[in-house]
């Protein structure tokens, strides 16, 4: 199976389609926005060969640290996945396993501060006791394999720590580029963008067009995928009640090439 992780923002749903677009076969896997590792999962599990992975993240490290290291995922609740049991977690003392109930516990999957989550049960898609572990079990066998190295700094200093080569691939999901609350931690966006230009491997963008990213990017490959929008409330239906469509787009500049 290719375990995916429910988190805001997260490629899961989009992973396969990004998977198309990298090289099959490159030095290192580098994710400095990494949130659950779904990307990662994904190119591991569809041929991609590639000798490490680094993944870094200042939010969700400690998640993907348990998730390589854990000894035994028996500790994984059985349904209903209820206010109770969110609560619980909630308020456990910081532990690995605090770490990786988050992913099952928390709404979307994102943080304890965003609420229980009843959806899911004990039905066979993915929120089931057996199913979390089978996830769980598959993640970490794709961590270890890759030989996964996991940090919690800023992506900035996460690149410039880096002595990267041409055959390495970065892949960078980051914040959107809107004044909105946003999971990571807001960033300078010409900042970012100047950074990725600089960097001399495979640099692939994930992310939904903005003024500043197609001008700063037009030279870059590009490509879109629509998909219905996660958002909700009525703001976010249309018409007819159905999720509105939006563009997920994906930029990318091969080895050496400069904006």
């Amino acid at each position: 199976m290719v375990p995916t992780f429910k988190m805001h923002g997260s490629k899961a749903r989009t992973a396969a389609w990004i998977s198309g677009f990298i090289p099959r076969k490159f030095g290192r896997w580098i994710e400095p926005f990494a949130g659950r590792g779904n990307v990662l999962f994904r190119i591991a599990s569809s041929g991609h060969e590639f000798r490490q992975a680094l993944l870094n993240d200042m939010n969700t490290a400690p998640f993907l640290t348990a998730l390589r290291d854990q000894e035994s995922f028996d500790f994984v609740d059985a349904p209903p996945i209820d206010k109770a049991l969110w609560m619980r977690w909630r308020d456990a003392e910081p532990s690995p396993e605090r770490a990786l109930a988050e992913s099952y516990v928390a709404r979307f999957g994102s943080s304890y501060s965003m609420g229980p989550n009843t959806a899911g049960a004990g039905s066979k898609n993915g929120h089931s006791r057996e199913n979390t572990i089978r996830r769980m079990t598959a993640a970490q066998e794709i961590l270890r394999r890759t030989d996964a190295r996991i940090t919690a700094l800023d992506y900035s200093v996460a690149l410039r720590a880096l002595d990267l080569r041409e055959d390495d691939v970065v892949y960078m999901d980051p914040p959107y580029d809107v004044k909105q609350t946003v999971h990571y931690s807001g960033i300078d966006h010409d900042e970012f963008l100047d950074l990725a230009s600089d960097l001399p491997c495979w640099v692939f963008i994930s992310g939904y067009s903005t003024p500043r990213y197609e001008a700063f990017l037009s030279s870059w490959g590009r490509a879109a995928r629509p998909r219905a929008s996660v958002g909700k409330g009525a703001s976010s239906t249309g018409k007819t009640g159905a999720k509105p469509k939006v563009e997920e787009i994906l930029w990318w500049k091969s080895p050496g090439k400069h904006t």
